[in-house]
């Protein structure tokens, strides 16, 4: 199975309006299993709406493997977020060049399964 979680999560709230929408930037530590395997750092900014939507932009640098060529990869995810779950699709970079693409979509929970749509 195609799955990452998160082993950490540090989010801080930038700015804010009362009452109004905010936003914040996370710093997240994430493990992948399946064709991208190994351990990432991210850095996420997240807007989000009054009723507690919103979305997501982000960058993480893997080291580890993609599709079985070893190296260090950048994913740049491009998502949304309610109170059931995530959405998102993401790229996946080596050097210059886009390697690969793939979309996750999960609840609320640490363990997210994810398919790659090309490469």
């Amino acid at each position: 199975m195609s799955t990452f979680r998160y082993t950490r999560w540090d989010e801080k709230v930038v700015a804010e309006a009362e009452g109004g929408p905010k936003v914040a930037h996370a710093d997240v530590d994430f493990v992948y299993e399946g064709p991208l395997t190994g351990e990432s750092r991210a850095q996420l900014l997240l807007h989000y709406r009054p009723d507690g939507t919103g979305t997501f932009v982000g960058y993480e640098l893997l080291t580890g493997s993609f599709d079985g060529e070893a190296g260090s990869f950048v994913v740049a995810h491009n998502g949304t977020f309610d109170a059931g779950g995530i959405e998102s699709t993401f790229e996946i970079r080596a050097g210059n060049e886009v390697v690969g693409a793939g979309a996750y979509k999960s609840g609320p929970s640490q363990e997210v399964p994810y398919t790659i749509t090309s490469r």
